[in-house]
């Protein structure tokens, strides 16, 4: 009833009383006064109550929304506390008495929390308390107010495939993706709150991908058939007179018959060899060692370096030929059973008859644990768009010796455990993701494909990484996909269209098991293929300038990490 109402009420019946001209009027007139005053006081009173209450009602919800920030840490007792702190703090009403306040904090199902506070107060009456004298009025009004926050947090598993190809080191992205990320760690960092609350692992890609020699050197995924073989046109097609060759002898491989040529020493480039001396004649100890000059690559795409070398052992002798020499002043001298053909240049002598001395040749590859740096490639079609067991020879990964190889990745690990926010500005990182993020390197070529799928590996439980949990309903899986440029080099192939077909299908069987994913284009790449790999559009992100993906990743990282208020 407002009070407008009331005063119109209350002339309307004056008037009719002042009008009436039959008896006892002043009685009638003071008799009717008394409830319509009682009535006008009581609204009076009612508008002090209800602002009193507004007030109350405000303090309570901010109370109970401070208190959610930190209740899943506080005890019973540290609650009840922070509750009459906060609420003293935001509500001072002079009128108000007898004020007492209470929260309880609950869990109704795993990741999900409620809040509730309540409180109760009571404010005198002026007006209405006078209508005691006829029973109807009352010295207080009670107050009763109750706020309720319910909020799920969720835990968070976050894979960031991170672009580290060569070209990242122009426009200061590199530096830039690094501080972006650090700023997105120390978010998540700051948003969880137990241990398994939020986990992170980092995925640095090039055209491969460094799996941590220290830690997966054994595993039972990897097939290493591949990066101990010998060359495969030598293991088919050897070079001719090979079982003449030995020590002193001219180097058999050629480049353009072979695609490689001679070492001194097993190729192990990828070790941090910057040059690899070639050798025109086979040493002393016997060792022929094949391998690709000048980091070329070989026309099918496989290994940039062969592994290892034949070895010389001397089997016997035969009765055969052998070349005197070559030139245009070549010639047999007092050679018995030679002969000379051609001229100038071109002239060759040889002599017939002649005991030579034969050799067998066994390929030694090298040792895993003291030339292997880490990397992997693609798996075999169509394994390498999906995350199917490496239970095979077809199935398993294959280390890849190449130079390019980026620094390795790191699996799924609790951020309470491996971040500290000092990290986040620091010039040399103390933490485990801190080291992680300082150590990325701009190497080699795109493979976006290869990235994405190592994410999505190290999101499952089970073999190649297993440091996931299981899915449940209080657990988000997600997948920051980054990329500076279009795919120009996979397994098979240096055709960016032939390449983005394999990173489409690994982007749609991704999200098809459930998996999130951002996606972030910088400055280049194939802008449609990002936006259509990511879960929605909402969640690809087109950056200009590398100055702006600090911007990208806050952003992310807020999606990623608030509280969801539900009430």
């Amino acid at each position: 009833m407002n009070n407008t109402f009331l005063r119109n009420a209350v002339t309307r019946c004056v008037s009719k009383f002042r009008d009436d001209r039959s008896g006892n009027v002043a009685m009638l007139f003071a008799l009717t006064m008394i409830p319509m005053i009682g009535f006008t006081g009581a609204a009076v009173d009612y508008t002090r109550g209800n602002s009193a209450r507004a007030a109350m009602q405000a303090a309570m919800d901010s109370t109970a929304l401070m208190l959610s920030k930190d209740a899943q840490k506080l005890t019973k007792d540290q609650l009840a506390q922070k509750t009459q702190d906060y609420f003293k703090a935001l509500f001072n009403r002079s009128d108000v008495h007898d004020v007492s306040v209470s929260a309880e904090f609950s869990q109704p199902e795993a990741g999900s929390f409620q809040l509730d506070v309540t409180g109760t107060a009571a404010i005198d009456t002026t007006f209405w308390r006078a209508m005691k004298v006829v029973g109807l009025g009352q010295d207080t009004i009670d107050l009763k107010t109750k706020s309720q926050v319910v909020w799920g947090m969720k835990k968070l598993e976050l894979m960031l495939a991170l672009d580290n190809t060569g070209s990242m080191e122009s426009n200061s992205k590199m530096t830039e993706l690094k501080k972006a990320t650090r700023n997105l760690l120390d978010t998540l960092f700051k948003a969880a709150k137990e241990p398994g609350d939020v986990k992170v692992g980092i995925v640095p890609f090039a055209t491969s991908v460094n799996v941590d020699k220290s830690t997966n050197l054994n595993a039972l995924w990897l097939d290493w058939d591949h990066w101990e073989a010998e060359p495969a046109n030598i293991k088919s097609t050897k070079p001719s007179k090979w079982d003449e060759i030995g020590p002193g002898s001219d180097c058999p491989f050629t480049k353009d018959a072979h695609g490689f040529t001679c070492v001194q020493g097993p190729a192990t480039l990828g070790q941090g060899q910057t040059n690899l001396t070639s050798a025109s004649q086979i040493p002393s100890n016997g060792a022929i060692c094949p391998a690709l000059d000048g980091g070329q690559k070989n026309s099918n795409m496989k290994s940039a370096y062969h592994n290892g070398c034949y070895d010389s052992v001397v089997s016997g002798t035969k009765i055969g030929s052998k070349t005197v020499c070559t030139g245009r002043n070549c010639s047999c001298g007092n050679l018995n059973n030679c002969s000379c053909t051609g001229s100038n240049n071109n002239r060759v002598c040889t002599q017939t008859g002649v005991t030579i001395t034969t050799y067998t040749h066994t390929w030694r590859h090298n040792s895993r644990s003291d030339n292997w740096n880490g990397c992997v490639w693609d798996r075999n079609q169509d394994y390498d768009v999906s995350d199917a067991d490496p239970t095979s020879t077809s199935t398993r990964f294959q280390p890849h010796q190449v130079s390019t190889c980026p620094a390795s990745m790191l699996p799924l690990s609790d951020i309470l455990t491996n971040w500290v926010s000092t990290d986040k500005d620091a010039t040399t990182p103390t933490s485990v993701l801190g080291k992680k993020v300082d150590g990325m390197t701009p190497v080699g070529n795109t493979n976006v494909t290869i990235g994405l799928a190592w994410g999505w590996h190290a999101l499952t439980k089970s073999d190649p990484l297993t440091e996931a949990s299981t899915p449940q309903n209080n657990l988000d899986k997600v997948i920051i996909l980054l990329t500076d440029g279009d795919n120009t080099q996979n397994r098979w192939s240096t055709n960016d269209t032939t390449i983005d077909a394999r990173t489409k299908a690994a982007c749609t069987n991704a999200k098809a098991a459930g998996f999130k994913l951002y996606t972030v284009r910088v400055i280049n790449g194939n802008a449609d293929l990002l936006r259509s790999c990511a879960t929605n559009t909402s969640m690809y992100y087109d950056v200009e300038n590398a100055d702006d993906l600090n911007d990208v990743f806050t952003d992310i990282a807020k999606n990623l990490a608030n509280l969801r208020i539900a009430k």
